[in-house]
């Protein structure tokens, strides 16, 4: 199964539309504000289901080392 197919389900089919790439770049936008990033990927008004926003960059380069340990 692949990213992408864990975004479709989780109701984030309008980005996936649009072919969006799930890496490194993309994480650090979605995870300081996932909807904002879904929406300009979407081209229209789109919601996240993640309930939180990193707000510091350290916070979001700690996330993304923590992803890719996964």
């Amino acid at each position: 199964r692949g990213l992408g197919d864990v975004y479709k389900r989780q109701g984030y089919q309008a980005a996936c539309e649009k072919g969006f790439v799930s890496d490194e770049a993309f994480l650090t936008d979605y995870l300081k504000d996932p909807s904002a990033k879904l929406s300009e990927i979407a081209g229209s008004k789109q919601r996240s289901k993640m309930a939180f926003k990193l707000k510091k960059d350290e916070d979001v380069a700690d996330m993304i080392e923590f992803l890719k340990t996964k």
